[in-house]
């Protein structure tokens, strides 16, 4: 390798050094698995206004990254929680909706069956509950209160209309559903992953990336450390200073250049 180095008075660029271009870059996040590393793939300075935000979203919605204008914001993912269901009977007058009072999806383990008996009444087993209706037929209303009562620690039963239909048929055993458990934030993965998909942004996880992120940012976060190259005219040309020798290891007389690197000698 042939290497010309000049003095850094014979210089032919602006700046106090020679510099390499960089692409402009934030952080989200903290810690070793819940950092995000955004940078904007976007020339020099040209991207040190753009900013990025997270927001946490009044209603349910998915995990999403919009740029509008010269803003990035990241919506986090959230889910709003729900009872799981059951219902028993039929008809307007005569349908009894059973409801977990304890919202999550651990509500959809629960089952509802009805049975012929002398004596109606309302049994739960672990996570089985057994309703006993008389073949005469009980009244939705009554079979509503009877759950209310016998096991209201659980569920809350109500009935349609003026529940005065009867229930008299068996009904074999049924799931509950429609229980969905609260969920607010995304991993670091599923968030770098989401920007990436954004034009002109890459975005990487630190560690694992499995740390979640679950709050919005106090303030936006702006983009910064982007700058321009110092343009070699030929590869190995470089200059030096007290302090450093500037080689630049490839030819690239534009503002992009990439290719300076800086070395001190040492005695041996």
């Amino acid at each position: 390798m042939n290497a010309e180095i000049r003095d850094i008075h014979q210089k032919w660029f602006a700046e106090d050094t020679p510099q390499n271009f960089k692409r402009p870059s934030c952080s989200i996040g903290s810690g070793t698995d819940g950092t995000i590393t955004i940078v904007h793939d976007i020339y020099g300075i040209d991207a040190d206004d753009y900013e990025v935000a997270v927001v946490v979203p009044d209603n349910a919605s998915g995990l999403t990254a919009e740029l509008v204008d010269k803003k990035l914001t990241v919506t986090l993912e959230k889910i709003v929680a729900a009872k799981a269901i059951a219902t028993i009977g039929s008809g307007k007058d005569g349908t009894v909706t059973i409801e977990v009072d304890a919202a999550g999806a651990g509500g959809n383990e629960y089952t509802v069956e009805v049975i012929n008996g002398e004596v109606y009444g309302a049994v739960l087993t672990e996570k089985a509950l057994v309703i006993t209706v008389r073949e005469a037929g009980d009244s939705a209303e009554s079979i509503a209160n009877l759950i209310n009562s016998e096991v209201g620690d659980t569920f809350t039963a109500t009935h349609s209309g003026t529940g005065t239909t009867t229930l008299t048929d068996p009904e074999a055993e049924k799931s509950f559903a429609g229980g969905v458990t609260a969920k607010l934030g995304n991993t670091a993965a599923e968030i770098a992953n989401t920007i990436s998909t954004v034009d002109g942004f890459i975005a990487t996880a630190s560690g694992t990336g499995e740390t979640a992120i679950t709050e919005a940012t106090t303030e936006d976060v702006t983009f910064t450390d982007g700058q321009f190259g110092t343009p070699c005219p030929e590869a190995y040309i470089g200059v030096y200073t007290d302090d450093y020798y500037y080689i630049c290891i490839k030819a690239d007389n534009t503002q992009y250049n990439d290719g300076w690197r800086r070395f001190t000698l040492t005695n041996y």
